[in-house]
């Protein structure tokens, strides 16, 4: 974590080199002072060292169903707003928090260091006090019977645009976090004026949740990379038992405009059409980016029968139909069912002359993460599971699975890996070095219990999943979400009864 020596003054800050324990997901650091204090992240939970743990799981003490990080890679953070945040979401409520904030000094500039070639914008400051409302704000969704919130995302739109919202998916449908009671979106940099920042002014204090018209049955998933929002449902009724949709909803400036029937754009539907026709439910999306400036998109969509990708010509963020996101299998998934697909938050370097800035502005990622049910081929109970990495650039495709396998490899030919498949699982994450994930063990009770795969498993002299077994994380019916949470670096692990962190 940023504040990895905070207790031992005069060690505050200077680390002289880490390591990363890829069997553990633990870090090793040295002091950069007296080069003679090790520490080592430890697991712990709800409130421990760290104040955002703390202020966090006090909020939602039911449990957090979803995790939102606005780091410094976010699209126009790099502006005036010097603040980055974390949403967590709870039971009928979403907590904002502001967890760093920019070292730069004027707003509006960027300070270079003495090589000329990094903007300070780059360098967090890490916030410790959850007590000050400037970093704190617990909000409640308008309807007391939405239940949990299981889906967060922002719009990501650029500086002068007056469209940004904050987006909520629960079992009653999606909630919008506008600027304003009559649905006004904000925007996030305004030069010369109060910028976006602190969480008692604008557009948080004057803000609130106002449920979304005319989108019906529950949000399943959200995702944007700023140039539309993707939204996917599931509705059920007498008649149509399961039917899962997904919409494209270009941004406009309020609430009514925006969910307006005429401005929501139907661009898949379960079980029909040629290609979609053999499925009955979608389970998770991604967006993919198709050129350098992010402007163009496409969509993969996980189903029980596959994964599909839209092919629209200059980007799907511009179809109005099923017939125009024209959707294909993904050659390779094969009729497997796919639960999720998550996806890195690598953001990619804008350079700007005459000075070569380098300005980070998040997009989606060219690589994503799905996940799939698997069998061992005996009893067709279908009892595993797999992650699998799939990559793709350009609009006409192909997207291709690369490496293969990748739950885990050797580098010792030809030795295999010394597992192909897991206990079934919902919850993955990365950071490149080290691998979590959130197995459900037939042999504990169908519990989730957290566990650490290095891909490389010879290097690291691995055998079977290294199962994680803290006290902290022991007991944990119910693994929802892990994310390391900005330049805080901590990382958090949401679940049914609190929050786990490794700091």
């Amino acid at each position: 974590p940023a504040n990895g020596f905070p207790d031992d003054a005069p060690l505050i800050d200077p680390v002289e080199f880490f390591a990363v324990d890829a069997v553990t997901a633990k870090v090793w650091a040295v002091d950069g002072t007296t080069h003679q204090t090790v520490r080592l992240s430890s697991w712990t939970r709800n409130s421990s060292g760290s104040a955002l743990v703390a202020a966090a799981a006090a909020a939602v003490p039911c449990g957090t169903f979803s995790v939102l990080d606005l780091h410094q890679g976010v699209r126009d953070f790099g502006g005036p707003s010097k603040s980055r945040y974390a949403l967590f979401g709870g039971t009928t409520n979403v907590v904002f928090t502001r967890v760093t904030e920019s070292r730069f000094t004027t707003p509006g500039s960027f300070d270079i260091d003495t090589t000329g070639s990094e903007p300070e914008a780059a360098a967090q400051l890490v916030i410790t006090d959850f007590t000050d409302a400037d970093n704190f704000l617990d909000t409640t969704l308008p309807d007391a019977s939405c239940g949990c919130v299981t889906v967060l995302e922002y719009s990501k739109r650029p500086s002068g645009t007056t469209d940004n919202y904050f987006f909520a998916g629960t079992c009653k449908g999606l909630f919008v976090f506008a600027k304003t009671t009559d649905g006004a979106g904000f925007d996030v940099n305004v030069l010369g004026a109060a910028p976006f920042g602190h969480l008692d002014a604008p557009p948080f204090s004057t803000g609130s949740w106002q449920k979304a018209p005319n989108i019906t049955g529950a949000v399943i998933d959200i995702k944007t990379i700023g140039n539309s929002l993707y939204v996917l449902t599931y509705e059920t009724s007498a008649t149509v038992p399961m039917k899962t949709k997904l919409f494209r909803i270009p941004f406009l400036t309020t609430i009514a405009t925006m969910f307006a029937p005429g401005n929501i754009f139907l661009i898949a539907e379960s079980g029909v059409g040629p290609t979609l026709g053999a499925t009955q439910v979608f389970t998770s999306i991604q967006v993919i980016p198709t050129n350098a400036m992010a402007t163009t998109e496409q969509v993969v969509l996980a189903t029980n029968f596959g994964l599909f990708r839209s092919k629209t010509g200059g980007g799907v963020q511009t179809a109005m139909t099923q017939a125009a996101a024209m959707w294909t299998a993904i050659m390779d998934s094969g009729m497997a069912m796919y639960l999720r697909i998550p996806g890195p938050e690598t953001p990619y370097p804008l350079v700007y002359s005459p000075l070569s800035i380098v300005i980070i502005d998040e997009s989606a990622p060219s690589t994503v993460w799905p996940i799939s049910v698997q069998d061992t081929g005996i009893c067709n109970i279908f009892n595993r599971g797999s992650i699998h990495q799939l990559h793709g650039t350009v609009d006409a495709g192909p997207f291709a699975f690369k490496p293969i396998p990748f739950n885990a490899s050797s580098t010792t030919a030809p030795a295999p890996a010394p597992f192909t498949n897991f206990d079934p699982f919902t919850t993955f994450w990365t950071d490149g070095g080290r691998r979590l994930f959130a197995l459900n063990q037939e042999s504990c009770g169908f519990v989730h219990r957290l566990h650490s795969i290095p891909f490389d498993t010879t290097e690291w002299c691995l055998t079977a999943p290294f199962l994680i077994s803290d006290f902290a994380v022991n007991n944990v019916p119910v693994i929802n979400w892990i994310k390391q949470i900005g330049a805080t670096g901590i990382l958090m692990v949401g679940t049914n009864d609190g929050l786990l962190a490794l700091e």
